[in-house]
């Protein structure tokens, strides 16, 4: 399974979040990390579209050279 940047994050995350012993630290961490997982749903949907779209190939070239795509 490939790492993305927001299980990076995510990972993180949760080491912060069993460390922390403030309950409203601890609820802005786990918020943190929902958020992290929304974006990377986001992402994975922006790069679906992508995928599917009917792009010119000298785009999608440039589009992988700006690490927009894989």
């Amino acid at each position: 399974m490939t790492r993305t940047v927001a299980d990076t994050v995510d990972s993180i995350l949760e080491r912060v979040e069993e460390q922390v012993d403030d309950p409203d630290l601890a609820f802005d961490v786990r918020t943190a990390r929902q958020l992290v997982v929304l974006l990377g749903e986001e992402l994975d949907l922006a790069h679906e579209a992508i995928d599917d779209a009917d792009i010119d190939e000298g785009l999608r070239e440039d589009l992988r050279e700006l690490g927009y795509l894989d």
